[in-house]
């Protein structure tokens, strides 16, 4: 797959959910990502687009450096989801994915209402 055209999806998502044209639903992860792994996965943002199930998730992932020594990688995925929800493919550490996070967390959780209410007291 072409980089350069994920990371437009990635811009893409990431404006239109600025504007207000693609919203996101926050939930825990299923239990198909977390299940048999050291993973740990905390929120997923799932919506749909023109009829396109898309996931987009933060996940550390446990590295052993020897027998005893490990550390923790961090990535951002993306996935398309197939009709029952799983994901039929997925890319990892795409170009814009973790600003696009950032942007679905900062609109999820109305973080600029909260801050003005705030200010405003």
């Amino acid at each position: 797959m072409n980089p350069s055209k994920l990371a437009r999806l990635a811009a893409k998502l990431d404006y239109e959910t600025l504007e207000g044209k693609v919203h996101w639903i926050a939930g825990p992860p299923p239990a198909d990502l977390v299940r048999g792994t050291d993973d740990v996965i905390t929120t997923v943002f799932e919506t749909e687009y023109n009829t396109i199930g898309i996931r987009v998730f933060e996940k550390r992932v446990k590295v052993w450096i020897d027998d005893v020594t490990a550390c923790w990688e961090h990535n951002t995925v993306i996935q398309f989801l197939g009709d029952r929800g799983g994901a039929n493919w997925d890319a990892t550490n795409i170009t814009g994915v973790y600003q696009l996070i950032d942007t679905i967390k900062l609109v999820t959780c109305r973080v600029e209402n909260k801050i003005a209410a705030i200010l405003a007291a």
